[in-house]
């Protein structure tokens, strides 16, 4: 698989400045899964690097590991894993060495954050919208809820979405725009902390 994505990744790269220093780097990054039929090598020994203002696609069939490669990005793991190892390397430093708690407070939705592939899954039902968009932003950025709640609906206004579903429970958004718009709620909630990268698994 890893030669797979390399290449596939080669080819759907977005022009990047010349000379430019990788924003984000992997180095022989692995993510394996016990299973009952043995090692599923999901993610095998995969490398590439990504400079700022630039995109990069992934493609491959249903099941070759893009998923499990966002996972092994930002070190949201199963609990059946076999090996997590590499390098990934993020603004120059190696944060593959960072403690779980360091990682989640320098790194996971503040430096690298993801719009889940099945986004109405990511947000809670039980949670209205606004408070879920603007949770990134109390919890990192330390942002009391009324000054996070602004902001939510400015980036929600910015990117044309209605304000008043910032009050609503996701299955009330849902009802009117099914997946699209819910995927979008979520990018939106993810775009108002503005993290360097953003990965979409979609």
């Amino acid at each position: 698989m890893a030669d797979t994505i390399a290449e596939q990744a080669a080819l759907t790269r977005s022009p990047a400045r010349s000379g430019a220093e990788p924003l984000l780097r992997t180095e022989n990054l692995t993510l394996h899964y016990r299973s009952t039929r043995g090692v599923v090598r999901a993610v095998d020994g995969i490398d590439f690097s990504i400079a700022a203002r630039e995109a990069i696609v992934i493609l491959g069939e249903s099941g070759c590991g893009k998923s499990s490669l966002t996972k092994a990005l930002l070190r949201m793991l199963p609990r059946n894993v076999a090996e997590y190892s590499g390098s990934v390397w993020f603004e120059g430093r190696d944060i593959m060495r960072l403690g779980d708690e360091a990682f989640r407070r320098e790194v996971r939705w503040v430096g690298i954050s993801m719009v889940m592939q099945a986004a109405m899954n990511a947000l809670n039902p039980v949670i209205r919208v606004g408070e879920q968009v603007a949770e990134p932003l109390r919890v990192h950025r330390g942002w009391s809820r009324s000054r996070a709640l602004d902001k939510a609906a400015e980036t929600f206004a910015l990117v044309g979405l209605p304000t008043d579903f910032l009050s609503r429970y996701p299955f009330a958004v849902c009802v009117f725009f099914f997946r699209n718009e819910s995927q979008n709620t979520q990018e939106k909630s993810d775009c108002s902390f503005w993290s360097r990268v953003r990965v979409l698994d979609d």
